[in-house]
């Protein structure tokens, strides 16, 4: 029932609120968010609409597979810019906060150059009909893929690299074209956003498919490279779409010609993205598929063409590395430092091994089959149960200065810029801070040639807090160690293997490698294997290998895992592939100990070969002495 006002108080003043309508505007918007836009009578517009209605569903989805964590606070309303630059600054204050502020200092000085770029997106989109949807989608869409990201460093930098090249090429076409956003240029626009809003579909996808494969946290993964040919398809439009509006030249012939004289790999791919922009129904699933094997066809060209690169410039990638590590090193006289050079074993395999490798070379004479890189990082996605990323890193201080015994760096030296395989270890009879001199060599180096873009896998041991049933500390700190590995390794991989039948890799038999001692026997088949298809330059750094040694529980593992790693390390520079082929292939091992470890140099001792003349026992002896110094190096060569 109505009730009636009480007499006995003043009447209420009704005022309208002049922002009321675009109030009901903003929230009509919000409500019709995921709503399927009718496509327009133009041609270009409709192809627009299309990847609005496209990127609307992906982002559904996206909003609903998310945390409530992820997620931006979007108030039921229209999104427009403002909210955009909100969660940047949320996220920027979030990264200079951070425990590891360290992982994303990269990503403020982006996050910076993406916000004073990001009004062009305005200026261009309110020139379209039902601007406001069309704005509001956008902004929805950065926010929340932003936000997403912004907790795992490397999705978060490679993101905002993306958007950033997105933005300036926006920016350009504003800048050097006043006047363009008017009635005749509608079409450009519009395909212009069409392939925009398709671009961060395929950025929905990328973060959904690494969440999937348990991949947000690695060092390893960057939406940017796995775009570039999206995101280069859009700045070559933006720049067409200015000469167009600059000399009237046909867009559409001028992008023909300019496809036509350079047919590859990547121009096919680039045609499939535009073929399937606009596209629905069967044709879209049709170009889709065709876009995904133009992409899959690219990939495995890039990679080998990536390959062949690196295998032509090592022998300077490797100085100019050292060059950038040696700016914090310091030789330091008074301290005792003692160096050992120990020669591999030949690479010819003793008797022992000659049966497994006349079998494995008949493997490859009998049944193969393909596996792909996708395959296998999905399949060992429960790896990531054993082991945390973080401690695939870290972080220094890049001023500290690492101060090493005079006669200690020049073997680093040698190491580190030799063209040889080789296996060196540091180590340090002491460590007065729980980060010891020896340890911050390892986390350096480590560092510099990841910012390098050289294949790393590295570790950092540790002993965890909390370890599963049935483990000790030891056991579940090696386990990390291990599966570590193998999941960087598995990062590494070309795109498609060629593999036995029966490989130690296949997917049912990755998921037998569930986190225990048990299957040990089996993890190290499996890094032997990959190990395999290393890239021609490949560098491991394993830090605290002491701290996970025990007599009783893990003497033997730790000793079976270094036997595969020197093995491998003294491989000859080429070996054959499984196509037939031969690759050159350098392995650079670094592993930092603290202590007198005596494990570790009977492991270095029985991998070495002795001369006839000299024995074992005296080679023993040295080695133990070396030990004995305050700092000590030992490094084998092949």
């Amino acid at each position: 029932m109505d009730l009636d006002p009480d007499p006995g108080l003043p009447p209420i003043e009704i005022s309208m609120d002049p922002s009321l309508p675009d109030l009901v505007k903003s929230t009509s918007i919000w409500k019709k968010r995921f709503q399927k836009k009718p496509l327009s009578d133009d041609p270009a517009v409709a192809s627009l609409d299309v990847e609005y209605n496209e990127l609307a569903q992906a982002w559904k989805k996206f909003l609903q597979d998310l945390p409530p964590g992820d997620s931006p606070d979007f108030q039921g309303r229209a999104q427009s810019t403002d909210d955009v630059v909100a969660v940047v600054r949320s996220a920027r204050a979030h990264w200079s906060s951070s425990s590891s502020s360290s992982s994303f200092a990269c990503c403020i000085p982006l996050a910076d150059q993406f916000l004073v770029s990001l009004n062009a997106h305005v200026v261009l989109l309110a020139a379209l009909l039902d601007s406001d949807l069309y704005i509001s989608l956008f902004c929805g869409v950065l926010q929340s893929l932003i936000k997403a990201s912004s907790n795992y460093p490397s999705p978060a930098q490679t993101l905002l690299k993306a958007l950033v090249d997105v933005n300036e090429a926006v920016s350009v076409l504003v800048r050097d074209c006043p006047g363009f956003s008017g009635g005749d240029c509608l079409p450009s626009v519009a395909s212009l956003y069409a392939l925009i809003f398709f671009f961060l579909e395929a950025c929905i996808d990328w973060y959904i498919k690494m969440s999937v494969c348990r991949l947000l946290t690695s060092h390893n993964q960057d939406l940017y490279d796995d775009n570039h040919a999206l995101i280069d398809n859009i700045q070559n439009t933006a720049r067409d779409i200015a000469r167009q509006f600059a000399d009237g030249m046909d867009l559409d012939r001028q992008a023909d010609e300019a496809e036509s004289c350079k047919q590859t790999a990547l121009s096919h791919l680039k045609q499939a993205q535009w073929r399937e922009v606009g596209s629905q129904g069967p044709e879209r699933r049709v170009a889709a598929q065709l876009t995904w094997l133009r992409q899959f066809i690219w990939d495995i060209q890039r990679d080998a063409s990536r390959r062949s690169q690196l295998e032509q410039a090592r022998e300077t990638l490797l100085p100019d590395l050292f060059a950038s590590v040696s700016r914090q090193l310091r030789a330091v006289g008074g301290q005792s430092g003692g160096v050992v050079w120990l020669k591999a074993k030949p690479a010819v395999p003793p008797l022992e091994e000659l049966g497994l490798l006349k079998d494995s070379l008949e493997m490859r004479q009998g049944t193969r089959r393909k596996l792909t890189k996708v395959s296998l990082l999905l399949a060992s996605k429960h790896f990531q149960n054993s082991y945390s990323n973080e401690d695939q890193i870290a972080h220094t201080d890049p001023g500290s200065v690492i101060a090493l015994p005079d006669n200690i760096l020049p073997s680093f030296q040698d190491w580190a810029t030799t063209g040889t395989s080789q296996i060196h270890v540091v180590g340090q009879r002491q460590s007065s801070t729980p980060t010891g001199s020896v340890a911050i060599v390892s986390a350096t180096y480590a560092g510099f040639a990841r910012q390098a873009g050289l294949p790393v896998i590295s570790h950092f041991c540790s002993l965890p807090s909390q370890c599963g049933e049935g483990k000790s500390p030891f056991e579940a700190g090696l386990i990390a160690l291990a599966y570590s590995l193998l999941r960087q390794l598995f990062e590494h991989v070309p795109p498609l293997l060629d593999c036995d039948v029966e490989s130690q890799i296949k997917a049912d038999r990755l998921d037998m490698l569930r986190g225990t001692l048990a299957s040990w026997k089996e993890l190290l088949s499996a890094i032997d294997t990959v190990l395999h298809f290393m890239p021609p330059l490949l560098i491991c750094v394993i830090d605290g290998l002491d701290v996970l040694h025990d007599p009783s529980s893990t003497d033997q593992h730790i000793r079976s895992l270094l036997r595969i790693l020197f093995r491998h390390a003294r491989y000859p520079p080429v070996i054959p592939m499984y196509d037939g082929t031969q690759k050159s292939v350098l392995f650079k091992g670094l592993i930092t100990v603290s202590g007198q470890p005596g494990w570790l140099m009977e492991s270095l001792a029985e991998n070495q070969a002795v001369p006839d003349d000299f024995k074992a026992a005296n080679q023993q002896v040295k080695l133990d002495r070396v030990m004995a110094s305050d700092t000590w190096a030992v490094t084998m060569s092949t």
